[in-house]
Formats: structure tokens, sequence, C-alpha cells
């Protein structure tokens, strides 16, 4: 029963996929709902952002996204938590049967929350196309709470203070989130060091998750798990450190990785 119901569930999502509706597409300067059972028109202006869609998911579940460009343009297709967080196998550019602009793509969302699926192009003045969804509630996409997987639970540390800790991709452990508040100017270290496994180590203007404003994948004295990034920080200012595993853990990094996380700091 349970393949009976997959594959029909990948068969509607494909049968979206040819589905083209005359409609108006859609601004991309505003957040717009996801269109679930239905397609509906697109736009990513030239040299905008790209197109942004909402979904809260109730439960855990698979969706599965289509998109297909109306003229030439390239496109990409990218699925993240509420946070901007690219799910696990959540991009493609794979341009299904030669089409730059035909994308699909299933994923696992493994907790009830905000779904954010982004729509670009490449080197194009502007695109217009068609986007459909399907989701289906199932607890076979389930996994554990993860309460430092997200900016909203992070880890509190003061400065100079360290942590063991491990990221483990069997049971959704992909990120794991700091924070840090300093009472006084100065120079903010903070390093991995992992024996096993290859880390990044990212930081966060608090409030703005989207992009690191610094990170490091230096892989220090040849060790994939050890990285550095060293900040001048003024008094009162919190910053937000995630740590993650290379290309979400990858081929070689299908197991727990352990590692320390530590922060040392210089007054100014």
């Amino acid at each position: 029963m349970r393949g009976a119901g997959t594959a029909g569930f990948l068969n509607l999502g494909a049968s979206l996929a040819l589905a083209l509706m005359a409609v108006v597409p859609t601004p991309s300067n505003a957040q717009t709902s996801l269109p679930v059972d239905r397609m509906r028109g697109g736009v990513v202006p030239g040299g905008a952002e790209p197109a942004e869609y909402v979904f809260e998911a109730r439960k855990p579940g698979f969706l599965s996204v289509v998109v297909r460009d109306r003229f030439d343009a390239d496109l990409f297709l990218s699925v993240s938590d509420e946070f901007g967080q690219t799910l696990l196998d959540g991009r493609t550019d794979v341009d299904r049967l030669g089409d730059l602009g035909s994308e699909r793509l299933l994923v696992a969302v493994p907790r009830r929350g905000g779904v954010r699926v982004m729509v670009g192009c490449y080197d194009c003045s502007g695109a217009e196309f068609d986007i459909g969804a399907t989701f289906l509630e199932s607890d076979a996409a389930a996994l554990p709470d993860d309460e430092d997987g997200t900016p909203r639970g992070a880890r509190e540390m003061g400065p100079g203070e360290s942590r063991d800790d491990h990221l483990d991709m069997s049971t959704g452990d992909l990120w794991d989130w700091y924070r840090i508040t300093v009472d006084q100017p100065g120079k903010l270290t903070l390093l991995t060091r992992a024996e096993t496994g290859d880390l990044q180590l990212e930081v966060y203007d608090e409030g703005d998750y989207s992009t690191p404003h610094e990170f490091s994948d230096a892989d220090e004295g040849g060790v994939l798990g050890n990285e550095t990034v060293t900040l001048d920080v003024e008094a009162g200012a919190t910053v937000y450190v995630r740590v993650t595993a290379r290309e979400s853990m990858g081929v070689e990094n299908e197991r727990a990785v352990s590692y320390r996380f530590a922060s040392g700091f210089i007054p100014r």
C-alpha cells in the first residue's frame, strides 16, 4: 500500500508539471502562499531576488513542487524551513528533459511549521513561470524535534565558553545554533574542532538568518572539522552562530559527527 500511495503522489506531481494554465503572474516582491493542488503563475523580475512562496505544514509530510518557465529562462527551485535553512535534498537545477526552465522537487518536511519555496533564475532579465505543489501528510517523513536546530532554539553561551556537541543526519540533527552576547567591545573568536566530518562555521546578525556575514570552511591544518572565525564586536552585540556539516553531511559524512565548539574574547 505504501508503494502504491507514493507512486500516486509522484504521478500527481508530474501531472501538475504538465498543467499550463492561463493565469495572471504573481509578483515576487512579497511572500505569496504556495499554490497547493493547483497551478499558479509567477514572476522573477530581472535583477530581483527569487520569487518566494510560503506554506504552513500542520504535520510532517512530503512536499512535491513543480515549476516550468513560460519562455526560455534557466530556473532553479529550493525548499527551506521558515529561517531559510535548505531542507535535506531541498534544491534542484536538473533541467528536466533538457528544458532549462523545468524543475521538480520532492522533499520530506520532517516537522510541522513554516516552509519557504524559492524560484529563481540564472543570468536572466526576468522570468515568467507556472508553479504548483502537492503535500502528503505522513509520519514516514517525521524526525525527532531538534531543540537547537533553529535560531529560535539557539543555545546561550558566554564569551570564552566551550561545548561538546554532535550532528547526526539520521535523526534530522543537521544544524546546531549558538547565541553569544558580549558586554564590552573587543575581538570574539569562534572555532570548531572535530576529528571526523566536514564542518562549516557560519555567523549571522540577530534577526537576519538568510545569509551569513562571516563563515569558515578553510579546513585548518588539513582537518575538515577545524574552522575559525574572528569578529570585531561592540558592547552589547549578539551574534548567532550555526555549525553545519558541509553538503548536508554528504556521502562521506553519513554518520554522527562529534565536535567541540568554543569561543574566546579579547577586550579592546
